[in-house]
């Protein structure tokens, strides 16, 4: 423990954006779950659970259909690790009474936002948003 998790007295909120890359994913993985096991542990030590968002990516889990094939191929190392933190999330929160969102971005784009990205539980939809527009959807 220590860092982020000494510096604030309560969370009502943990949003998780952690990611690596292909040539490195264990972020994807480790890094979310280490902060989702936080997460809870303030959640207990609180005496209330707060929510847990965790952007991950189009094409991890039941959403591996959506991306082209080669663009799955050339994102798979991360996408799996992604799919242990959704796993290790659902596991967690279900155990621990802890409210959770999982959202799955399509390709990120580096420019200002637009207003019209969406959210939706269609789980073969893929395309690409601006990462502010992915944030302004994540703290809805």
């Amino acid at each position: 423990r220590g860092g982020a998790y000494d510096m604030v007295e309560e969370y009502d909120a943990v949003v998780s954006t952690i990611g690596g890359t292909p040539a490195d994913p264990t972020a994807d993985s480790e890094g979310n779950i280490n902060l989702i096991e936080a997460c809870i542990a303030k959640g207990k030590e609180q005496g209330r659970m707060p929510k847990f968002v965790l952007v991950t990516s189009i094409g991890t889990g039941d959403s591996q259909g959506a991306p082209p094939p080669q663009v799955y191929e050339a994102l798979k190392p991360v996408l799996l690790e992604k799919v242990k933190a959704e796993d290790k999330l659902k596991e967690l929160a279900e155990a621990n009474g802890m409210e959770f969102c999982i959202v799955r971005p399509g390709g990120l784009k580096s420019e200002p936002a637009t207003g019209t990205g969406v959210l939706t539980e269609d789980v073969n939809i893929c395309g690409a948003i601006h990462r502010a527009d992915v944030a302004s959807l994540v703290v809805k």
